[in-house]
């Protein structure tokens, strides 16, 4: 086996211009759950292979320079662009930061939660809440809310945040399990800045004694974005420094994690332990909706509110800053992206994941991808991916489209139809802002392994010939596309079958190695 990267790449995620704040934010957790009795028998026999990532060498690492080499200074402002939180600091300002964090987490109050507990209580140890959300709404910045073991049916939602280094945090052990009290609503919606979750389990299958109905799943687990209606305080704005690492997530009808404008933001480690998009893996119906994380927004949404009318903005998610690591799913529970980075996201650091299967369509005609790229300044590395009904990665680009409601006559927006629509703006758009131009360019996917894909390791949909004849079709010269050429490195990865561009070439010699990759990688928790 080839060697493959550790240590810090010349171009990661923190440095450049990434908050002081969110390059000290690294801590971790662990554990295992039994999967649901059925899946069909659409997942993929996994091939076997499972935080405490230490908070000072990621400092020591991440302050090197920024992710894929792009600042947000560099980064076009238009459309909703970046505000003075966004300009970084050095690893000094990093390492204090930290220091402060540690002090946040002992400093402030604890508020207990016990599942034999009472809402009119102190919520002290001897006299804790019942819910969770009870004890986050009495919580301050700086305040810690400890859940006890047991089960929870709960719908925690969160509006009033913390402070700059003096966070609102939840915690609890794997064994604090938490279920929505019914299948619209998500458990955990955080809607807040300053909010860090480290621990607990949570588990959308509402009715266990009908694990074969897709009714028996909740839509989403983990929601964060603002508040989505117009009224509320910090509509137009992006929440920061979040921290979501539960112990284990399982079972959902559609999304595990979404998250939308937001910046600066932690997601991992954690197991998966049951299936992701449970509405249509389980009748075996054509969808998509089933990613482990779903970063940013829709590109229609700003096209259609009236369709999306929990996306009142009319722009793009430029959701950035994001690190996501030491995701394990090595148990390969069906799914189909484990990241799906949408357009407008950018700054996004993938490190450490195993995915051993499980990644799959709900119809022929737009196939899996493991990994998807929209965005820009986007890495990926040192994870393994395997056992892909469709490509590994797939880097492409969409639109906002011009569209009315007459286009979309009877034509679901989530289905496999709105890609195909014939319009110059979505699947063949053409960028005209520098923002659109910058989309899913710049990107760097190194070090990895991909295997057992039934397409491509790589896939790059625009030098595809069905796409080039999409666009003679619809009229389109001297098209702006995204190529391997776009992109700031393809190299060091480990395939074992077909693929776009050279991705197996070796890397410069500016970029370190490592033989540690996928979930048991770097400083996990599970090695």
């Amino acid at each position: 086996m080839l060697s493959m990267l550790q240590g810090t790449p010349d171009r990661i995620l923190v440095g450049c211009s990434v908050s002081a704040e969110y390059k000290a934010r690294i801590l971790h957790v662990d554990v295992c759950h039994e999967s649901p009795s059925t899946y069909k028998n659409r997942s993929v026999t996994p091939h076997m292979v499972d935080s405490r990532l230490n908070r000072r060498r990621f400092i020591a690492v991440a302050g090197v320079v920024g992710i894929a080499g792009c600042s947000d200074a560099d980064a076009p402002a238009a459309d909703g662009g970046d505000d003075a939180s966004d300009t970084g600091s050095g690893t000094d300002g990093a390492d204090s930061t930290a220091a402060d964090e540690e002090a946040s987490d002992t400093d402030g109050r604890v508020l207990y939660v016990a599942p034999d507990g009472d809402d009119d209580s102190p919520g002290t140890e001897d006299q804790p809440f019942a819910r969770i959300h009870t004890a986050v709404q009495h919580a301050d910045p700086r305040d810690t809310v400890s859940v006890a073991s047991g089960e929870y049916i709960d719908r925690i939602h969160i509006r009033d945040g913390g402070e700059p280094d003096a966070p609102i945090t939840i915690t609890g052990p794997t064994d604090a399990v938490v279920k929505p009290p019914e299948r619209e609503l998500s458990p955990l919606n955080i809607k807040a800045s300053h909010v860090h979750l480290r621990g607990l389990s949570f588990d959308g299958l509402i009715d266990p004694d009908n694990p074969d109905d897709p009714n028996s799943y909740a839509e989403l687990l983990i929601s964060v974005s603002p508040p989505w209606d117009e009224d509320a305080d910090g509509h137009d704005e992006y929440v920061e420094d979040i921290v979501v690492k539960p112990d284990e997530l399982r079972h959902s009808a559609f999304n595990m994690i979404r998250v939308a404008r937001t910046k600066n933001a932690e997601l991992g480690e954690f197991k998966v332990t049951g299936l992701a998009g449970a509405n249509w893996i389980l009748p075996d119906r054509a969808n998509h909706r089933g990613e482990i994380i779903y970063l940013g927004s829709p590109p229609i949404a700003p096209a259609i509110p009236d369709e999306f009318p929990g996306y009142p903005w009319n722009e793009y998610d430029q959701t950035r800053n994001i690190h996501i690591h030491h995701i394990d799913n090595s148990d390969a529970h069906p799914h189909s992206q484990l990241v799906d980075s949408k357009t407008g996201t950018r700054n996004v650091l993938i490190e450490y994941c195993t995915d051993a299967g499980g990644s799959q369509q709900g119809y022929e005609a737009d196939r899996a991808a493991a990994i998807r790229f929209n965005g820009s300044n986007i890495t990926l590395r040192w994870n393994r991916i395997e056992n892909v009904r469709g490509d590994a990665v797939m880097i492409t680009r969409r639109l906002i489209p011009d569209l009315t409601m007459d286009d979309l006559e009877g034509v679901d927006p989530g289905s496999d139809q709105a890609p195909d629509l014939d319009t110059p703006r979505i699947k063949w758009g053409q960028p005209e802002t520098e923002l659109e131009r910058q989309m899913a360019k710049q990107n760097s996917v190194y070090g990895n392994v991909f295997a057992g894909y039934t397409h491509n390791a790589l896939r790059f949909e625009h030098i595809e010939e069905d796409y080039q004849q999409g666009l003679e079709d619809r009229g389109i010269t001297d098209p702006d596309l995204v190529t391997p050429a776009d992109q700031e490195r393809l190299c060091g990865n480990e395939i074992d079958g077909d693929t776009h561009a050279s991705p197996t070439d070796p890397c410069d010699g500016d970029v370190p190695q490592t033989d540690d990759i996928g979930h048991l990688g770097g400083d996990s928790p599970w090695s």
